[in-house]
């Protein structure tokens, strides 16, 4: 990645996937990295987002939700897609101010009731969360985040 690069991460609601790529790579590189996030839509952040973020010692409490408009940014040298509504979102932007983009798959977090108990729910939001972080430090040349 080269210095002051602008990237955002890309999800369907802001929720889950997209502020937990932001948080974890602005650990890395510093909280002044032009990092962003949005959603295709916005709604809250989740609740376990929130709780696996804590356990690295993270704090997602304070994320606003945006969707892509509510941004005010538009040219980015790179944007990772995490859902198929964020992919073509991606790529309509990349047509309008040229971006690189990429389709990283991950798995898409349980809704509250899909993915058992609590701690059944907390474990698939930390196997996305490490999933995510494997992904940012595969393509970034970092050490784990």
């Amino acid at each position: 990645m080269a210095l002051g690069e602008k990237i955002l991460f890309l999800c369907t609601e802001n929720a889950v996937r997209s502020p937990i790529a932001q948080a974890l790579l602005k650990q890395a590189l510093g909280p002044h990295a032009p990092v962003f996030s949005a959603g295709v839509e916005a709604t809250a952040i989740h609740p376990f987002a929130i709780a696996v973020m804590q356990e690295k010692n993270i704090n997602l409490m304070d994320h606003e939700s945006r969707s892509f408009a509510e941004l005010g940014e538009s040219n980015f040298d790179l944007i990772v897609a995490f859902s198929h509504p964020a992919w073509e979102l991606a790529r309509s932007i990349a047509a309008a101010h040229p971006a690189a983009v990429e389709f990283w798959d991950t798995s898409s977090p349980p809704a509250m009731g899909e993915g058992g108990n609590r701690d059944q729910m907390l474990d698939s939001y930390r196997r996305l969360r490490d999933d995510i972080g494997r992904h940012i430090a595969n393509r970034f040349n970092l050490p784990a985040v």
